[in-house]
């Protein structure tokens, strides 16, 4: 039965056994910043190697 097609959808109760902690704003802001300069890094090597 392909429901997605007809507009129902399927809902499906999840229980976990931890507890997962978000990050704060400052955390998540640091690693941004930290994946856009390793990123830029990165790409500065690739073009240095040719």
């Amino acid at each position: 039965d392909p429901g997605f097609l007809s507009g129902k959808s399927l809902q499906v109760d999840l229980v976990t056994k931890y507890e997962v902690e978000q990050a704060n704003w400052f955390i998540r802001s640091m690693r941004a910043i930290g994946y856009f300069f390793s990123g830029m890094w990165n790409s500065a090597v690739d073009i240095v190697k040719g």
